[in-house]
């Protein structure tokens, strides 16, 4: 059986000796948390106060509050440390789970510090060099008419960071659709305000993005990162020239680990070919893959075509003109920040397997992997109905309310539909057979002829027995309406909640009480936890 290409996860989280081999630190333990602040105390290279001179820049621009640049502050001192978690920079902050990494780092970066005894920050990593524009446009919801819907921002930015994207009136427009596609609330023109106030101080949607996620955590220290601030890119010179000199020693240590990886039944999360060098190179404004071979570098539309003194002049010259890869990111991460640990999903832990022994080319460590929490939001009416119906964990986690539906709908059924169906269906087909048996003795044709025959009958008994469940449903239809409600609001679009939907339409019902709410709650749990929530009181009786 192949494993699934989550299954080097779940070992991660709860069977961490078969996959320790290509981790450094095992997160549940208090020692690797030590054992990581001693490390950077005596490895971490960056200047300090250089550092955080450029964050304290970045973050004022976003109108940070004082207490975010405290924690700024604290990053001088030599053995202080940072929890770093990241994400794309989605619309509106994209899906829950870009808040549920926030606040874990929040609470990871105050645990890490009571376990350390160091001063110990919670940064976020604004991914603002992505270009897959297409992924981070849009929100999902529930509208007004309670059905499924989605929002977005209009445009053609294929090969456009998101960094690089101006505030424009699309950006406006979605705002005009949120509005209209949610109820009218005591605190929803408070935030619709701010939302209109943010994007008019922000350039790009990146930024817009970053000015969103401080107001929402605005009391909790968080730091805002954008890997695009030039400053931060002249940083990164010195890794992407060692990127550019041991690019063989990436493809070997790359292909040995997904081989490990591979032979123990692991799927690979990603799969470069040979010939990526792993960065990426802007050229008029559009993000292009960096390729190498026969020691020449270049791009698949041939606009660069250069040797290796040749790009190593281009970084010292240009280093605004390149990123990593989502291969190096993490090591560009770690290279400029003491990061003590880093809080992802499950793909990103999934594929942090094959970087172990890259981060040893740069003389670099992986850091602690600390897996973000995860919730599903049940507001009050959802989890009266899954007290009415039985509804339990598991039946969300393995998608199981379709089934729970039919079961649902099958202690209705008097007639017992499926049943009384299959014995008239084998009954008459039994009869049938027999027929056919009969009058194939006037004549060999007729056997084919009657099972056609008998085929189609039998299409037409399934018909009604459809066309029976139907009506069945319509007379249960305070029962699948509830039911529906559940499935678009618990498991939208078949996936987990939290992979679905963005908070502004939680906060236009809640506020930012909800954040705070959230915060309370976590308790840096590896299972997905339920987190039951007050609601409206729609009656569905």
């Amino acid at each position: 059986m192949t494993a699934g290409l989550n299954q080097i996860y779940e070992d991660y989280l709860f069977n961490f000796e078969k996959v320790e081999e290509f981790y450094n630190y095992d997160p549940r333990l208090n020692e690797s948390f030590v054992n990581r602040n001693s490390y950077l105390q005596n490895n971490y290279q960056q200047n300090r106060d250089n550092i955080t001179k450029i964050l304290k820049d970045y973050n004022q621009e976003l109108d940070c509050n004082q207490k975010t640049l405290e924690n700024i502050e604290l990053l001088k001192k030599g053995d202080a440390g940072a929890v770093v978690t990241g994400q794309q920079a989605g619309i509106l902050t994209g899906p829950l789970y870009t808040i549920y990494k926030a606040i874990t780092a929040i609470l990871l970066a105050k645990k890490a510090s009571r376990i350390t005894n160091t001063d110990v920050v919670p940064i976020f990593w604004v991914a603002s060099e992505d270009h897959d524009f297409e992924e981070i446009n849009h929100i999902n919801l529930i509208n007004t008419d309670n059905k499924l819907d989605t929002i977005k921002i209009e445009g053609d930015y294929i090969g456009t960071s998101i960094g690089d994207i101006n505030i424009n009136d699309k950006a406006f427009d979605l705002i005009d659709s949120l509005v209209a596609q949610t109820y009218d609330t005591d605190f929803k023109d408070k935030i619709i305000s701010e939302l209109y106030e943010l994007a008019k101080d922000a350039d790009d949607l990146a930024e817009w993005f970053s000015r969103i996620i401080l107001e929402l955590f605005n009391e909790y220290g968080l730091i805002i990162f954008d890997p695009m601030w030039p400053e931060i890119r002249k940083l990164s010179v010195g890794i992407y020239k060692d990127i550019i000199k041991n690019q063989e020693s990436l493809t070997e240590k790359l292909q040995e680990t997904n081989q490990e990886l591979q032979q123990l039944d692991y799927s690979l999360q990603i799969n470069k070919d040979q010939d990526n060098s792993h960065l990426f190179v802007y050229l008029n404004g559009e993000r292009n893959s960096l390729l190498i071979n026969d020691q020449k570098f270049y791009t698949r539309n041939q606009k660069l075509v250069a040797d290796q003194s040749e790009i190593l002049k281009k970084i010292e010259d240009e280093p605004t003109a390149f990123s990593p890869n989502v291969v190096l990111r993490p090591i560009v991460q770690n290279y400029l920040l003491p990061t003590v640990a880093y809080v992802g999903g499950p793909g990103e832990i999934s594929y942090h397997s094959q970087l172990k022994e890259l981060y040893s080319i740069f003389d670099l460590q992986m850091p602690i992997l600390y897996p973000r929490e995860s919730i599903t939001i049940i507001e009050s009416r959802l989890a009266n109905y899954m007290e009415k119906y039985d509804i339990r964990r598991e039946d969300i986690i393995k998608q199981n309310l379709d089934q729970k539906l039919e079961k649902e709908l099958a202690k209705r059924d008097e007639l017992n539909i499926s049943e009384t169906f299959g014995d008239i269906k084998d009954s008459f087909t039994e009869e049938y057979k027999n027929l056919i048996n009969e009058i194939s003795k006037i004549d060999q044709n007729l056997n084919k002829l009657g099972r056609n025959n008998l085929e189609r009958i039998i299409g037409q008994v399934e018909y009604l027995e459809d066309k029976t469940e139907q009506f069945h449903k319509r007379n249960s239809q305070t029962l699948v309406r509830q039911f529906n409600k559940m499935e678009n609001n618990l498991l939208p679009f078949n996936n987990l909640q939290e992979r679905v939907f963005n908070i502004f339409p939680y906060l236009i019902k809640y506020d930012y009480d909800l954040i705070d709410d959230l915060v309370d709650y976590f308790n840096l749990d590896f299972e997905h936890r339920f987190f039951y929530y007050r609601g409206d009181d729609e009656d569905d009786s």
